[in-house]
């Protein structure tokens, strides 16, 4: 093994993991203290009954059928999130359309339209793009 291996991170790349883990952290724990009040809510049986665009008040769905809000993914720009509300005083929600595979060259595929209980959460699963080694 060479003394480069034995050679500990730089300092700031130690301070960038910390920062990285710590958001991580906050943001679980934001999460879970969202899926215990919807646990809370659907157990009182006050999941969404509708929802609609906030930008645009046209237009409300039933929660059952929630996807016609964003058009079955036409009304959704490319990886941008788009905030969706709810009727009965329920937490808005956010739905993103989100690259699940690459193509060989690493350029996107095919996509999935997912719903999310926080911007974070859809904006993480929207950016999300595969790590590709120096080796490839």
């Amino acid at each position: 093994m060479s003394e480069e291996s034995k050679t500990p991170p730089p300092e700031s790349h130690l301070e960038g993991r910390i920062a990285e883990l710590e958001r991580a952290l906050a943001a679980e724990e934001k999460r879970s203290g969202e899926l215990v009040d919807r646990l809370e809510k659907a157990r009182q049986g006050k999941e969404p009954d509708f929802c609609y665009d906030p930008e645009e008040w046209e237009f409300t769905c039933d929660w059952a059928e929630r996807d016609q809000v964003h058009g079955h993914g036409e009304a959704l720009e490319g990886s941008e999130p788009m905030k969706v509300a709810t009727l009965i005083r329920g937490p808005s929600k956010w739905v993103a359309d989100v690259l699940i595979t690459w193509d060989v060259d690493g350029e996107p595929d095919e996509t999935e339209i997912q719903w999310f209980d926080s911007e974070e959460e859809a904006r993480a699963a929207a950016y999300l793009k595969p790590e590709v080694s120096a080796d490839e």
